[in-house]
């Protein structure tokens, strides 16, 4: 099961400070997403031990991946000098079945 959970709020200068050190920035993101888990298998204890957490994606993720603006999870102008990217949808390592697409 993949879970994805949107904040609404950007705490991007929060996020920007944390990013200044490696180290305490994966642990609050770990300390997120660890929390998050914590939320859904008390909400839903037959969860409990079947949730992994993969990763947390922060405004700083998606400024990195996405070119997005002080880490907007919906970027929609392009800024001069931004880098176009793309994606197959194909992932490595899975098996990439054939989905609907809505």
């Amino acid at each position: 099961m993949i879970c994805s959970i949107n904040q609404f709020h950007s705490d991007y200068d929060r996020w920007d400070a944390l990013a200044e050190d490696p180290k305490s920035y994966r642990r609050e993101k770990s300390r997120i997403g660890e929390a998050v888990i914590q939320a859904i298998e008390a909400r839903f204890p037959h969860m409990k031990g079947k949730l992994r957490l993969l990763d947390v994606a922060t405004p700083k993720t998606y400024e990195r991946y996405c070119n997005a603006y002080r880490g907007a999870f919906m970027s929609f102008l392009p800024m001069v000098g931004g880098i176009m990217m793309s994606h197959t949808g194909r992932i490595k390592g899975l098996q990439n079945e054939k989905t609907a697409v809505y």
